[in-house]
């Protein structure tokens, strides 16, 4: 039997409606709730509505209820329950038999904290986004993906610790939010689109070994996020994957197959970036990059690559442009021979390890890679530092010049 339960008054509850105590259908509710009660095979109540949230800001959800002798596990927070609730400060969930939270049931609220239960399975589409008071969320562990939407426009909230079940970040999930550092834990996959767009005061992100995709627009318009290292598991870069950022270089790891389009669009502030030897497909990848200095391909044997191809989309690289183009020894000729590399100003062979660029290797470009350690080398000599191609520049690549000028 199907039963909604509303908040139903006597005479007495009409003269003190606002107050936080109320009478539903002859029993006691205190938060103003509305219920949507189902005692089939199990008895299972929703939270439908927030008739009215008490004048202290905080609403408790209960374990259970009880309506005409039956108890009511109370299992979800129905769609929009508490949309647009401004007064709502904070919720707090009573034992463990709440399993889901609907779709944008806290949107837009003024939740300043919020603790998912453990027992929470399943979060729909912006359970909480634009919550602009938000500060503080707590996921629950067993949380396989973080849901599209669901921290969108969270201003207030600087930090958040992502639960380790997580494999995947849904679209948007994070976008417009006031995040200024993200660790993505380790089994993590996929970062979906926009899933960290738009974070203008993300600073650090630490990526997982784990991660095989950044989706379109996956980390963009971060102005402030000025390094990032990518795991060597890396396959596909969507387009706009790592664009508008503040990256004075990237580091590509050896495994990325595809790069799309605008992935690395940073106008001016990318200063060098490579491309691994097993990119198949990157079509407009680099279109609206001007400011690149030096670019290292890894490709030994030129291909034409089709469609509209990052070359094209780069001033800078053909004919009169100022922008170096590294290709492996022995392959200048089939880049020569082969348009649109054949189209490259400045199309040279690299000596790896040549920090310097003097074409030999020495004590000068040891000092380059110290630097670049030390957080302290140009930008524009990054992707050289890293000559063991880690994707990080680190004591290794030293000791590597350190026995390549002694010989060994």
């Amino acid at each position: 039997m199907k039963k909604i339960l509303l908040c139903a008054f006597c005479t007495f509850s009409l003269m003190a409606w606002g107050q936080s105590k109320v009478t539903t259908c002859g029993y006691e509710q205190k938060d103003g709730l509305e219920y949507s009660l189902n005692d089939g095979v199990e008895d299972i109540a929703i939270v439908t509505r927030c008739v009215t949230v008490p004048s202290g800001g905080k609403v408790v959800i209960p374990e259970t209820i009880t309506s005409d002798g039956i108890t009511y596990d109370v299992v979800g927070i129905g769609d929009m329950a508490f949309y647009e609730r401004e007064n709502l400060k904070q919720v707090e969930f009573m034992g463990n038999k709440l399993t889901s939270i609907g779709n944008a049931a806290f949107g837009g609220s003024g939740l300043t904290s919020v603790a998912i239960p453990a027992s929470v399975t399943f979060i729909d589409y912006g359970a909480f986004m634009h919550c602009k008071a938000l500060t503080s969320v707590t996921l629950p562990e067993g949380l396989e993906t973080l849901p599209d939407h669901v921290l969108y426009g969270c201003t207030s909230l600087k930090n958040i610790k992502l639960p380790a079940s997580l494999n995947q970040l849904g679209p948007s999930c994070l976008s417009y939010s006031g995040i200024t550092s993200l660790v993505i834990p380790e089994g993590v996959t996929t970062i979906g689109n926009s899933a960290v767009a738009v974070c203008e005061d993300l600073e650090s992100i630490t990526l997982p070994a784990s991660l095989s995709a950044i989706d379109n627009y996956g980390i963009y318009g971060c102005p402030k996020l000025k390094n990032i290292r990518l795991p060597q598991g890396l396959k596909t870069l969507g387009e706009e994957a790592l664009s508008k950022c503040g990256m004075p270089y990237i580091l590509l790891p050896e495994g990325l197959t595809t790069i799309g389009d605008g992935a690395m669009s940073h106008d001016n502030v990318l200063k060098a970036v490579n491309i691994p030897s097993t990119v198949t497909k990157m079509e407009g990848a680099f279109s609206g990059l001007t400011g690149a200095r030096r670019v290292y391909s890894r490709i030994k044997q030129a291909y034409r690559p089709g469609g509209q191809t990052f070359v094209t989309c780069i001033p800078g690289f053909t004919y009169g442009g100022k922008t170096k183009f590294y290709v492996p020894k022995g392959s200048l000729s089939s880049y020569q021979d082969v348009s649109p590399w054949s189209m490259m100003n400045m199309l040279v062979e690299e000596v790896p390890g040549d920090v310097d660029d003097n074409n030999t290797i020495d004590v000068s470009d040891m000092s380059e890679i110290i630097n670049h350690v030390l957080v302290k080398g140009n930008p524009e000599t990054a992707i050289a530092a890293d000559v063991d191609r880690s994707c990080d520049i680190d004591v290794t690549d030293i000791n590597i010049i350190i026995n390549k000028i002694l010989n060994k």
